[in-house]
């Protein structure tokens, strides 16, 4: 009876560690395919970025003799393009806005800013943010809206 007894203990303690082999099994299947879907999304991420660090967007240059320069001393001009005699003096309008530059229409024509760019009779622009949809310059004292035709 004791030899019966102890095979069905070794067999009972069998069977348990088998059924804990199989739930570790599982886990680690388990943080298996976690970890890879987080490294397939590193990976993508990566590879985005590797993508937009090999084409670069050069949006000015900096001359030979500024680089002890102040940034806002080398801000590059944008200058007003083709003025509008159709347009009110004092008016600007957000026409559209690509890679953080904006271009407003004024009277005395298009002009391209950044934040930190001053727009002449209206002041230094703090942000372009997209609001309800629509993409707005802030200003000191209020904002310019984006117009569409």
């Amino acid at each position: 009876m004791a030899k019966i007894a102890g095979e069905a203990r070794a067999a009972h303690t069998q069977a348990a560690a088998t059924a804990g082999t199989a739930q570790t099994v599982a886990r680690v299947e388990k943080v298996g395919k976690e970890l890879s879907t987080k490294l397939d999304q590193q990976v993508a991420r990566i590879e985005r970025l590797e993508r937009l660090a090999a084409d670069p967007i050069v949006t000015s240059s900096i001359p030979k003799g500024q680089k002890g320069a102040s940034v806002a001393a080398q801000a590059p001009k944008r200058g007003l393009r083709t003025p509008d005699p159709s347009m009110k003096p004092n008016t600007f309008v957000l026409r559209s806005v690509r890679n953080g530059v904006a271009m407003v229409q004024t009277s005395r024509g298009m002009l391209e800013v950044a934040p930190g760019d001053a727009i002449p009779g209206v002041g230094r622009v703090r942000a372009i943010e997209k609001l309800d949809g629509r993409w707005v310059l802030v200003m000191h004292d209020g904002y310019i809206d984006q117009y569409d035709d």
